[in-house]
């Protein structure tokens, strides 16, 4: 047997390389929670969460009271006989705590995140067994995940001469101006580049839901999140000389139509772009925008109404025909429930930090497979090489998806806490499964505490 022994709970600001904005939050920093799990072993593990209050209604500082008051004390002393038993119970919570520990309808499923990914790493740990029951780290490796170190920073246009392109995905852009564009719809973007930099992935003619949803070759999207025009020509160069077959635009913001048709023809017409509104729109300004995109090759559209709207999400579902992607109303089993019986949705992101966990995540794809949802496997803006390493345990364990979101790595990050640092690669291809035991990345503490803000210990010391 191998009992819990201590906790450390952390409030940590992972910085950003720059401000990502969107219609419902605006951050600079990850505003993260993490975890520490100790056993009588000695092994160790650790969980994550980034709370929102716009996507399950937990705070940073609301989680942080729940797990230290009411939760941790709970699981200290508990012991588990193997890691099938520590997996069962997780699968018995369901992406919550035990109702004899919370009542169901506290909001929790932040915070249980953080449990579910601690537990699973420290007793990974404790019985030397990975968290990932799929295929090896190797065997993804040949079907599509991919090991890379090169990042979008390195990418650079050219114009006669070396000009470092001083945009990222999802930023406000820099002061450096790009290289002069050749402007065609579909033809070469950059002087010396040809269209092959970019093979058309998709058939942008077909709706979405009349396409195959990825399993194997799997890719990461781009996130383009921006208001500035430059900002926006440049990540979406940048996307384009990156490789990425499928982008995501964040909209919602005044002049934003004009903003998708201006990248589109950077892109052009053989990426996959969708489109993530945020709850921004009401139902009629959802319903002529859609109508619109569509003629853009959009059939993707992420929680374009309110969360709690849901007779609007139906509405949509039937009058339009498109692809409506349910998100900040989805983050338990009940909501997905509520979502599939009203017909509110076509397709459903799936976060690990707003499921309650990776075991409830992976349970939750399934059912939204067998509801006959698409499924994104999505992330919080801010998550380390932790998350990332039980998003690719997720993806590994076979659920059928059309996107991924996430593997951001120091893309995103000025520091990871977790080492080896996963963040996509060319293409899109995400970085392989890490091997080893547990979630397979470690944590190095030392930055973990340079970047917390406060922190709290509960059990054994």
């Amino acid at each position: 047997m191998v009992r819990i022994t201590s906790f450390e709970i952390f409030a940590v600001d992972l910085p950003f390389r720059r401000v990502v904005a969107h219609s419902a939050a605006s951050r600079n920093v990850s505003d993260s929670v993490f975890l520490k799990c100790a056993t009588d072993t000695g092994a160790v593990g650790f969980g994550e969460c980034l709370p929102r209050t716009y996507v399950t209604g937990e705070s940073r500082d609301g989680v942080y009271v729940l797990l230290r008051d009411r939760i941790l004390p709970k699981l200290i002393g508990m012991e588990f006989e193997s890691y099938a038993a520590v997996k069962a119970f997780l699968e018995d919570c369901d992406g919550k705590a035990p109702s004899g520990y919370l009542h169901p309808e506290i909001l929790q499923t932040a915070a249980w995140c953080a449990v579910d990914l601690a537990l699973l790493d420290a007793f990974g740990h404790a019985f030397d067994l990975p968290v990932a029951s799929g295929p090896s780290g190797a065997e993804k490796g040949r079907s599509g995940l991919y090991s890379s170190t090169k990042s979008l920073d390195s990418i650079s246009l050219k114009n006669g001469s070396d000009e470092a392109l001083g945009a990222r995905p999802g930023f406000e852009g820099e002061k450096s101006e790009p290289g002069r564009a050749a402007r065609t719809r579909s033809g070469p973007l950059v002087r010396g580049r040809a269209k092959e930099i970019f093979p058309p992935q998709s058939r942008p003619d077909l709706p979405f839901s009349a396409q195959p949803p990825v399993s194997s070759g799997v890719r990461c999207s781009g996130v383009l999140a921006s208001t500035s025009r430059r900002a926006l020509t440049k990540s979406s160069l940048l996307f384009r000389l990156y490789g990425l077959r499928q982008v995501k635009m964040k909209v919602g913001w005044e002049g934003d139509l004009a903003a998708i048709r201006r990248v589109r023809r950077v892109l052009g017409d053989g990426v996959d772009l969708r489109v993530d509104a945020n709850m921004a729109w009401d139902v009629e300004q959802a319903s002529r925008a859609m109508s619109e995109l569509a003629g853009l090759g959009i059939r993707c559209f992420e929680q374009p109404v309110r969360a709690d709207a849901l007779d609007d999400m139906s509405w949509l579902v039937r009058q339009t025909g498109l692809t409506v992607m349910a998100d900040e109303s989805f983050s338990d089993r009940r909501s997905l429930e509520r979502l599939i019986d009203r017909k509110a949705c076509t397709a459903v992101n799936v976060r690990i930090s707003k499921c309650g966990g990776l075991v409830a995540a992976l349970r939750r794809c399934h059912e939204a497979r067998q509801a006959g949802l698409l499924i994104q496997v999505g992330c919080q803006v801010g998550e380390s090489s932790l998350l990332s390493a039980a998003q690719l345990s997720l993806l590994a364990q076979g659920p059928q998806v059309a996107y991924v979101e996430g593997c951001f790595g120091r893309h995103l990050l000025r520091e990871d806490v977790a080492e080896p640092v996963l963040q996509f690669g060319y293409g899109g291809r995400p970085p392989r499964l890490p091997p080893g035991p547990g979630l397979g990345v470690r944590v190095d503490e030392d930055r973990l505490r340079r970047w917390t803000i406060y922190c709290d210990r509960i059990g054994e010391r």
